[in-house]
């Protein structure tokens, strides 16, 4: 466990990692398992993970480091509220991969929690195209973590549109297919407002 390991140490860990993504890009390609990064997210770690954060670098390997990057903050123990806005830069800025910026995504999420109102924003980004999403997964991510709390029906409904791409069957379509109707609280209300909604995207909800 390198939770109590000095931060020279956990930076030696990281720079390990470094040099491993450089010779073998997609080393974590065999096993995703994520929270045993948090162990590496104590508050010291925050400066070395802004400087990662703020790379102009994009090769893979650098991609590949941001993800346990990412991972660290996401499952670490303390709240890194001083990265959120590096975090949002990322999730914006489509020079990343769309797999880094999910996960970015998914570590502000963690940050913003309980107030998700911030994400609401991010939503509303998305669907007017100021935030780039050319495969609905941060739109799917981010539906899935709003609703029901922070949207209506009326509001979820209004960010459908027909899938930008049709053989994905990631966060986006999963959402739509499954998850809308196990979380919905208020079933009279998407009850109602069905009929409507699938005689304007008929064969796209099953």
């Amino acid at each position: 466990d390198v939770r109590g390991f000095s931060t020279s140490d956990k930076h030696r860990v990281l720079n390990g990692l470094s040099d491993l993504a450089r010779q073998y890009p997609w080393f974590r390609g065999h096993t995703w398992q994520a929270s045993p990064f948090g162990a590496l997210g104590t508050p010291d770690m925050a400066p070395v993970f802004s400087a990662f954060l703020q790379s102009p670098d994009r090769s893979a390997a650098h991609q590949s480091m941001l993800d346990c990057v990412l991972d660290a903050i996401r499952y670490s123990d303390h709240r890194l509220a001083t990265l959120l806005p590096l975090l949002e830069a990322l999730i914006r800025d489509d020079s990343h991969r769309r797999g880094t910026r999910v996960a970015a995504l998914q570590a502000g999420l963690s940050l913003l929690a309980p107030d998700l109102s911030p994400a609401r924003r991010w939503l509303d980004d998305v669907r007017q195209g100021v935030i780039e999403d050319a495969d609905d997964e941060l739109c799917g991510h981010l539906l899935k973590a709003l609703y029901p709390d922070w949207l209506s029906v009326e509001d979820v409904l209004d960010h459908f549109h027909p899938p930008k791409s049709e053989i994905l069957v990631g966060a986006y379509w999963y959402f739509w297919q499954i998850t809308i109707t196990r979380t919905t609280i208020d079933m009279a209300a998407l009850a109602d407002a069905l009929p409507a909604f699938m005689a304007k995207y008929p064969g796209h909800i099953s």
